[in-house]
């Protein structure tokens, strides 16, 4: 039978935005790719040039025929272009670089072979120990700590000056860092065997390396001694220490720039020189974002300032989202959500590959939305006084809308739009800073695509549209709403275990127990499955009426959404874990729907020592049927598809049905046992004759109206077939 369209609930009008709900504190939409950048910078407007900055002592350019004095491509001069003077020059010819015309962007550049450099002397001594120091280069082999840039005062560069050395070792020949001192060295960067902008900003208390804007960031040291001379691809102060290296530009500034001021240089030269991906939109596969705009207005953005520590843009549907690794990948926002006790509201689009993970944090304390610890599949929220658990509401890999409403008392979850977890907790003061982390050890592994936050808890009414909204969006379908509260709850205890269904069959559901009510039967069913519907058997297991059934031995290729689950004969059952003395003797019922029958077996039952109890069986030519007594009734024929059952009703009165008639026999036997009755098979130690059928639902409890039953479950079970 083909499969329909589960509906969505009814789409909102195109122009939602989610800025019409008021309190929006807080939207990171991944689909938007005009607010992702690799970098943490965002989006950067470049200087003219360098000098548009305070500072710059040093402006070396390879490219500017008017500043490079060379001869046959043999360079001896290279004139500073920053104002003050400090030009580079080399009196050796043997010393002295090459001139690449047309290496980079159609630009020429300089090229140090391992035994030439440029050396000068500062116009005027710089006595800070600050400073910061830009190049665009590439390196074309290892030499022992050969020299980007370097600067010094007395002594040897690394121990008075700032210097930019390649590392030694083959392995990582075309890393790059920077030092300040003796001991300064704060961390290479790599990715220079092609040509990138390094950029090195130092202060007394912390020093930054970046290739491409991506950085590193480690201690620095006070410089020992005053700066006075200076030195390009080569140890501006005694020693070895030449570049094997091709440098197009290096940019030199007496003070650490803001990062502000660092962003705009580094997007000035990598625009100049034709460097793509520095500062710029992530928007390809992989690409990494260190900056997810704040859509709320309230400029929160959420940056990663560590290059290592970037989630990548990934995919949900066929919109863009972040992936985070689960290890070291996480976001932090420019100012914490402040959330007073009054209550908040989230609502975002998650996939995870599950195990413990946290996706929204405050820090120590303070709110936490994550992956349900105690089933790596669930929902989890917890406010630093009281964890609510949905646990199996978010399985892994599935694409999933988790909503947290959280007042001054109370606090819900949601997944697909349905409610999964309703519990109770004191809300207090605090806020919210991660994202895909916490402030300690707890990483998000999978995919965020979109988190709206508001800084108060928002109406069902509300939630309801920005959950239509997102699921609109990314392709998601929402758990379907009906009219009926009972068959409501058990549409959302279906997605609490991980499971869906469909509209069409969630108004079926709504129908029977409707039905159901209206004939006056409901409240004598006080354990009921329907065991088809669902996509999953984990959802087909939650019961409509009552306690879940214990899954002995079913398998997930036992069960068929549209016809129902089907035992083995031999070892599967259902444990209903209603006792067979949880009804009254003469006041008890029990019901099975056979999609297709075993003609030996029980379909249901539970008898004790006595040979008391309630079971519906077969023997190949007689059904059998009990209701909490000794006397059985014995009916010639076996039982048929469809509805099966018995029904107790006094001492001296028993009706069964079959084959959609019921007859009504007299039997005075009878007697309770706290056996718990099993559908698939009789609970009897001495023959428990297991059945081959393929059930879609049963029922257990009071007397009620056979007829009644039949007619609501055959038309529920004939509407779900329609559906699936």
């Amino acid at each position: 039978m083909c499969a329909m369209n589960p509906k969505l609930l009814r789409p909102l009008a195109s122009g939602f935005n989610p800025r019409q709900i008021s309190g929006l504190a807080l939207w990171l939409d991944g689909a938007d790719s005009s607010s992702l950048y690799t970098t943490d910078a965002g989006p950067v407007t470049a200087v003219s040039a360098p000098t548009d900055i305070s500072g710059c002592i040093g402006w070396w350019d390879a490219s500017d025929a008017a500043t490079v004095t060379e001869s046959g491509g043999v360079v001896s001069q290279v004139t500073d272009k920053s104002g003050q003077g400090n030009t580079a020059a080399q009196a050796t010819p043997a010393a002295r670089p090459s001139l690449i015309t047309n290496a980079l962007n159609g630009r020429s550049v300089l090229r140090f072979a391992g035994a030439e450099g440029l050396l000068g002397t500062l116009a005027a001594t710089v006595t800070s120990d600050e400073y910061s120091v830009f190049a665009v280069c590439k390196m074309n082999g290892t030499t022992t700590n050969g020299r980007i840039f370097s600067t010094a005062g007395g002594g040897s560069d690394f121990a008075s000056g700032s210097v930019i050395p390649c590392c030694a070792n083959s392995t990582s020949s075309t890393q790059l860092s920077a030092f300040n001192g003796a001991t300064g060295n704060v961390g290479g960067v790599g990715g220079f065997d092609s040509y990138a902008v390094f950029s090195g900003t130092s202060t007394t208390s912390s020093a930054v390396n970046a290739g491409n804007g991506m950085r590193v960031t480690a201690a620095s040291v006070t410089l020992t001694t005053d700066i006075t001379r200076f030195g390009i691809g080569v140890a501006a102060q005694g020693g070895t220490g030449f570049a094997d290296a091709d440098i197009a530009e290096v940019v030199f500034y007496d003070r650490a720039l803001s990062v502000a001021e660092r962003v705009r240089i580094e997007s000035w030269l990598a625009a100049k020189w034709g460097i793509s991906a520095v500062h710029a939109p992530s928007t390809a596969t992989s690409d990494p974002v260190g900056y997810w705009k704040d859509k709320s207005g309230n400029n929160r953005h959420a940056t990663q300032a560590t290059a290592a520590n970037r989630p990548t843009v990934g995919s949900v549907g066929n919109r863009s989202a972040l992936v985070f690794d689960g290890v070291n990948d996480g976001l932090s926002l420019a100012s914490a959500v402040s959330l007073g006790t009054s209550g908040y509201s989230v609502s975002a689009v998650l996939r995870h590959q599950g195990g413990f993970q946290v996706f929204l944090e405050g820090g120590t304390l303070n709110p936490y939305m994550s992956s349900d610890p105690s089933s790596l599949s669930g929902l989890f929220h917890y406010d630093g006084s009281v964890g609510v658990s949905a646990s199996g509401a978010m399985p892994a890999n599935t694409n999933t809308i988790a909503s947290f409403s959280v007042g001054p008392s109370d606090r819900s979850i949601f997944a697909q739009g349905a409610l999964v977890k309703d519990g109770d907790g004191t809300s207090r003061s605090a806020a919210i800073q991660y994202i895909g982390r916490t402030s300690s050890a707890f990483w998000w592994k999978g995919r965020i695509a979109e988190i709206i936050l508001y800084s108060r808890q928002i109406t069902t009414s509300e939630r309801r549209s920005l959950e239509r909204y997102l699921a609109r969006k990314w392709g998601i379908t929402l758990a379907p709403q009906v009219s009926n509260a009972d068959a409501q709850d058990w549409v959302n205890r279906v997605y609490a275990a991980g499971s869906t269904v469909s509209q069409p069959v969630a108004d079926a559901v709504s129908a029977f127990v409707d039905g159901c009510q209206a004939d006056g039967i409901w409240d004598a069913i006080k354990a009921s499955c329907i065991l088809c519907g669902a996509d999953t058997l984990a959802g087909a297991l939650v019961p409509l009426v009552g306690t879940a059934p214990t899954n002995n031995n079913f398998a997930a290729s036992d069960y068929n959404r549209e016809t129902g689950l089907v035992g083995d004969g031999s070892t599967t059952y259902l444990d209903s874990n209603r006792a067979l003395g949880d009804d009254p003797q003469n006041d008890a019922h029990i019901s099975a729907y056979a999609t297709t029958a075993d003609q030996a077996s029980a379909f249901a039952g539970a008898l004790d020592a006595s040979v008391n109890g309630t079971q519906i069986y077969n023997d190949t030519v007689t059904s059998y049927y009990r209701a909490n007594g000794s006397g059985s009734v014995s009916v010639a024929g076996t039982l048929p598809t469809g509805l099966s059952g018995v029904s107790r009703s006094s001492a001296a009165n028993i009706d069964y049905l079959r084959s959609g008639s019921v007859v009504n026999v007299a039997n005075a036997s009878a007697s309770s046992s706290a056996l718990n009755i099993w559908v698939f098979a009789r609970n009897y130690s001495t023959s428990q004759q297991f059945s081959a059928a393929r059930i879609a639902f049963y029922s257990i409890g009071e007397s009620l109206d056979l007829a009644a039953l039949d007619t609501r479950v055959s038309a529920l079970i004939t509407a779900i077939g329609a559906a699936i």
